[in-house]
């Protein structure tokens, strides 16, 4: 909670709840980022992370989340700028749906993207699980039916 400068999740969970950071935030590989009630004034940018869990924030910035292993959710934000999901892996989380809809890539669900959506290389294809997003930038790559 609080205002940082900066936060980098190096290790283990890192959670920002009610929070304001100024600057970017960094997810190292292995480590997890849970994101609740928080506003990012900067980018965020993950590589090899296990999850990214991002829950009714504002981040004013690029988003970039590349080759997660497990879990990749991003529901209910207001995010200002570019959003780049890549080569993420998806657990799914819910036999029951993968078993009657088959499997599905990183979650993205009722969000308001100001700047552009790519999508490429996902495990499967980015989900909303019928909330859909707003995208007010190009749609691109596996995101262009989003």
């Amino acid at each position: 909670t609080g205002r940082h400068s900066r936060v980098t999740a190096g290790q283990g969970v890192t959670c920002l709840t009610n929070a304001e950071v100024a600057g970017q935030v960094t997810v190292s590989a292995g480590a997890s980022l849970v994101v609740r009630d928080t506003t990012v004034n900067g980018t965020v940018v993950s590589a090899g992370a296990t999850s990214i869990q991002m829950f009714g924030s504002t981040f004013n910035g690029a988003v970039t989340i590349a080759t997660t292993s497990r879990d990749v959710t991003v529901a209910g934000n207001r995010l200002t700028g570019s959003v780049v999901l890549t080569g993420n892996t998806q657990i799914s989380a819910n036999e029951r749906y993968s078993r009657l809809a088959g499997p599905y890539g990183p979650l993205l669900v009722g969000n308001l993207i100001g700047g552009a959506l790519s999508c490429s290389g996902n495990s499967a294809p980015v989900e909303d699980f019928g909330a859909p997003n707003t995208v007010r930038g190009e749609k691109v790559t596996d995101c262009a039916q989003v």
